[in-house]
């Protein structure tokens, strides 16, 4: 799963100054995401990516947490061993 998290309070000030587009669109199937035209690698013609879930950055922490945490925790709570990685 991959979350792309929403601007933070300087991001946001700094965008109001200097607007810059969305690097990323979000499909509407929840596990795609492609990367906007302009910002191709070079030599590159598709920059689209699939998980099996997305979060977009209008996702809360609950929502996050209700996905990704919530079942793991009930197993871990019947003596199954869980892992959350989270880099970023």
């Amino acid at each position: 799963m991959a979350r792309f998290r929403p601007l933070n309070s300087i991001e946001k000030e700094i965008n109001e100054i200097y607007p810059k587009p969305d690097i990323v669109s979000f499909m509407d199937d929840d596990k795609t995401v492609r990367l906007i035209e302009e910002f191709h690698v070079q030599n590159t013609s598709n920059m689209t990516f699939t998980f099996d879930h997305i979060f977009s950055p209008g996702t809360s922490q609950s929502q996050v947490f209700d996905m990704v945490g919530s079942q793991m925790i009930e197993d871990i709570m019947q003596g199954y061993n869980g892992t959350i990685f989270a880099y970023g």
